[in-house]
């Protein structure tokens, strides 16, 4: 009788509820920007609308109007939720802007009008225009100029920037006389070359698009053979630093042994372009390479076929020369302004209200490669060229700093003990466009020992530059105490691919914040400036009308993907989420040149063929700020997370959280990714649970239970891809599918065979080459993409031992009583058959012999209760550590 009852009035107050809901005033409004939305034929975008009040809270999608050329359609119609995908046709206009200050308007001679009607209310409309700009096609490739070793593979990365189809065909176009240059293949957007003859290669790549626009890049193979590491000491890419003939400049000899024998020596204000500095290590014991206690500007512009080169001669086993930036001497013509931001600083002469048509400042077409560089910002000083005195260099300084510049190549550079390992700027909100760095190539590099204790603006690396490839780096950890991230991208169109990004103690290993300092040139309303703008804030009606509207839309699409794929991502930590994508920028206003939220990474992550090792609270986070459920604001598109054919592994553990995204606003497409059985569930309806509740959220957690995304639709609702045959499950609960220090697969644990093809036809034109090989140290190329995460081969090591190392600040032995000690004093050390070494913490089982003194907590934190001391073990399959002693005082 009891239960009827309650049955009763639970039906009763839930038609009370209904009834008072539906009472409620439906209002609905776009998420759309001060300037509506441009975008180029065959783009994609993600709109919502804000829906308040009402009971099914659904909307009827529909085309109204389109105009000229553009066709659109979209991926949801009736009854739908407020969220849909818009897809843009072939045909196209031609975008202006007209108007006054204050007044501004963009048209187009094609245009497509979208609008959503409210099923609670149909009189309510909300109404998205979008106009279909002409495409700007150009194309790039970088690096624009390399050296390689006899029969050494390098990779050449194409961008068709101002056109949504970035295929074409590449091809050899100049060789030396016997020349037998190879591409591994000529129709994907990158490709490999290999050659055994030494001279020049020119290579082209033309667009399908548009075949009457090309690009170029040059290749010198050297007439030395590949040395016979594949790595060096410092565990980077081995380099070329080769007085290629046909370079016209000088060739700058450094070292004791050499004419010039000091780095501040070498003229990189005035050089000519076609020069080379050759740095040399003069070393033969192999114990104490030749470090010179200097620091350097390199400024001026190359050309393709000229570049301006800085490289390092390494001994015969691989010992790089070394830039100590500590006590560091400057070359005098150096001035104070912009001295003491790093040991290598590639910065150009000062520019002002630079416009679009003047092109870039420069520094143009530089090579670094090949060095050991140390030691600049927090606790290090170098002497000023002014005054000859000490000073500290900034708290942010790095070991390589670029200011600005197109067409630049790092690598084999170790970076250690910097505050920021690599800082790559786009100062062009001040300056205008002379200062955007565009074309940058990052590849096989070391970061390691960066950040501040206690700050959050140092990192490994900062990646401000457009069209930038980052791949075959190592990204280590952090120093202790530090809250910075591993890599952390304000770009737009990164490719990021082959990278070992290891590091226990960053806030998140890959952190895509909204593009930085250059948004007047990547979106309208910082470029105009706002409705009933009285005084001029903006570029646009104070120093350059020169970038029209056709072009800046074409840099708004390449802001809206990311590639992100065959990279080892572990944190092994109880941090935030691994990869965050589509920061808030700031709603509907903006400060001139950062606070826009067009400027958001709100478009397609496309993330393929990572292994996952260990993630924090989630794999993804997304839309922090204005989105993040506290608040119902929403941003102007929704970002799409593309995930196929990786490994997401968690332990189960206390707390047992594993999610794919921290926050439940983003768009999944899943295809055959592969998780630790059990630890997450696809059955609908999925709702998503709070983080704080520290228990299984089953993959989904939604962060706050505010509302969900959009407002109250469920998890499942915005997910492609819900079926067992794209969430496939390790053979066994909480076994690795790979081995926990190479990550190579192991056979039989879920990995192995179970990866599909991948039909995207974006991600297709950038396979999955390589892959980073840890005991190696070095890519190698990847053979069988059937297996699922960033490694199909490798060595399977033992475990051996287990090592607790505790944190020199307070350590062990002096435990304050008090809040949570933290995660860094119980770092836990694997150490393997092979003697590799990994962080393994997240995979041990610690504990305590006095939990009255001091409990093991969730996160493997220890937290000091009464004065006291005992022992702490960890152990792993079989394998027990050496007690490690505490004390709390």
């Amino acid at each position: 009788m009891s239960r009827w009852i309650n049955t009763l009035t639970l039906l009763i107050g839930t038609s009370f509820a209904r009834v008072a809901t539906s009472q409620m005033p439906v209002i609905m409004t776009a998420n759309a920007p001060e300037y509506n939305f441009q975008v180029l034929a065959g783009s994609q975008r993600q709109i919502s609308v804000k829906l308040v009040g009402g009971i099914e809270k659904t909307v009827d999608w529909s085309i109204e109007s389109v105009v000229g050329r553009a066709t659109a359609t979209l991926d949801r119609g009736r009854n739908a939720i407020g969220v849909t995908n818009v897809s843009f046709g072939p045909g196209s206009g031609e975008c202006s802007i007209r108007g006054g200050l204050g007044s501004y308007e963009v048209i187009s001679t094609a245009s497509v009008t979208v609008i959503a009607r409210s099923v609670d209310d149909p009189s309510q409309k909300a109404t998205f225009l979008f106009n279909v700009c002409a495409n700007t096609t150009n194309v790039e490739i970088v690096p624009a100029y390399q050296q390689a070793f006899k029969k050494q593979p390098v990779e050449l990365q194409s961008w068709v920037v101002g056109n949504t189809d970035e295929s074409g065909k590449w091809s050899i176009t100049a060789q030396p006389k016997g020349g037998d240059g190879r591409l591994k293949d000529e129709s994907k957007r990158d490709t490999i070359f290999e050659a055994s003859i030494t001279g020049r290669y020119t290579l082209r790549y033309i667009s399908v698009a548009d075949p009457t626009k090309t690009g170029s890049a040059i290749v010198y193979v050297s007439p030395n053979a590949l040395p016979e590491y594949v790595a060096t000491t410092s565990l980077t890419q081995p380099t070329e630093c080769y007085p290629d003939p046909a370079l016209r400049g000088t060739v700058y000899e450094v070292g004791p042994e050499f004419p010039y024998k000091q780095l501040r020596s070498v003229p990189t204000s005035t050089w000519k372009e076609g020069s080379i500095v050759r740095i040399h290590n003069v070393d033969t014991t192999g114990a104490k390479p030749t470090t010179y206690h200097e620091a350097m500007r390199i400024m001026g512009n190359g050309t393709e076929a000229q570049p301006l080169i800085v490289c390092g001669v390494p001994d015969h086993a691989g010992n790089l020369p070394i830039i100590d930036g500590e006590e560091a001497q400057l070359p005098s013509w150096d001035g104070a302004g912009t001295q003491g931001y790093g040991v290598i600083n590639i910065w150009g002469r000062g520019t002002y209200n630079g416009t679009y048509s003047d092109g870039s400042g420069g520094p143009e077409y530089i090579v670094l490669a090949g060095l050991a560089i140390a030691h600049a910002g927090v606790g290090f000083d170098y002497t000023s060229s002014e005054n000859g005195r000490q000073n500290r260099y900034v708290n942010g300084a790095s070991c390589v700093n670029v200011r600005s510049g197109t067409h630049i190549l790092i690598e084999g550079i170790d970076m250690d003990q910097c505050s920021n390992g690599l800082f790559i700027a786009n100062n062009s909100a001040s300056n205008g466009f002379s200062t955007v760095t565009r074309f940058l190539d990052v590849r096989g590099n070391r970061m390691r020992n960066s950040g501040v204790a206690g700050d959050f603006g140092s990192h490994d690396a900062y990646i401000q530059s457009w069209y930038t490839v980052i791949e075959g780096n190592r990204f280590e950890n952090l120093v202790h105490g530090a809250k910075g991230d591993a890599l952390k991208d304000r770009g737009i169109e990164s490719i990021i691919r082959y990278n070992l990004v290891q590091s226990q103690n960053a806030l998140q290993l890959l952190n895509f914040e909204s593009e930085t300092d250059s948004q007047p040139y990547i979106a309208f309303e910082p470029y105009l400036g706002m409705h009933g703008d009285r005084t001029c804030k903006a570029i646009y009606c104070g120093f350059d009308k020169t970038l029209s509207a056709d072009r800046l839309a074409a840099y708004q699409e390449s802001l809206e993907k990311d590639f992100v794929y065959g990279n080892i991502l572990s944190g092994r930590s109880y941090l935030l989420a691994d990869v965050q994508y589509g920061d808030s920028g700031g709603g509907n206003t903006y400060e001139f040149y950062n606070q826009t939220e067009m400027g958001d990474h709100l478009g397609r992550l496309y993330f393929y063929n990572n292994t996952d090792d260990q993630p924090g609270l989630a794999a993804f986070a997304t839309l922090s700020g204005t989105n993040n459920g506290a608040s119902l604001e929403q941003q102007f598109l929704k970002p799409t997370v593309i995930a196929i054919n990786n490994i997401f592994f968690k332990t189960s553990g206390v707390p047992n959280i594993f999610a794919f995204t921290r926050n439940a606003s983003f768009i999944g497409v899943w295809q055959t990714n592969l998780m630790n059985a059990e630890s997450f569930s696809i059955a609908a309806p999925i709702t998503g649970m709070r983080t704080d509740a520290r228990s299984a959220v089953l993959g989904w957690d939604n962060y706050t239970d505010e509302f969900q995304y959009p407002l109250d639709a469920l998890i499942d609702k915005h997910q492609t891809g819900l079926s067992e045959q794209n969430f496939l499950s390790t053979s066994r609960k909480n076994v690795e599918p790979y081995n926990p220090v190479t990550f190579a697969p192991i056979q039989g644990a879920g990995a192995v065979d179970r990866g599909s093809e991948m039909t995207d036809p974006v991600a297709t034109l950038l396979p999955v080459r390589s892959q980073y090989r840890i005991n190696l140290a070095a890519l190698t190329p990847r053979t069988d993409l059937r297996t699922i995460g960033a490694v199909d081969e490798g060595e399977q090591p033992r475990l051996m031992s287990i090592t607790i190392e505790g944190a020199d600040d307070p350590g062990l032995e002096n435990l304050p009583r008090g809040p949570y000690y933290g995660i860094d004093p119980l770092r836990v050390i694997c150490v393997y058959s092979d003697n590799l070494s990994t962080d393994c913490a997240d995979m041990t089982i610690i504990t305590s012999s006095n939990p009255i003194a001091a409990m093991i907590i969730a996160g493997n934190k220890i937290l000091p209760n009464k004065p006291g001391s005992g022992t702490i073990t960890a152990t792993l399959n079989d394998v027990k550590s050496q007690p490690a002693h505490f004390n709390v005082k």
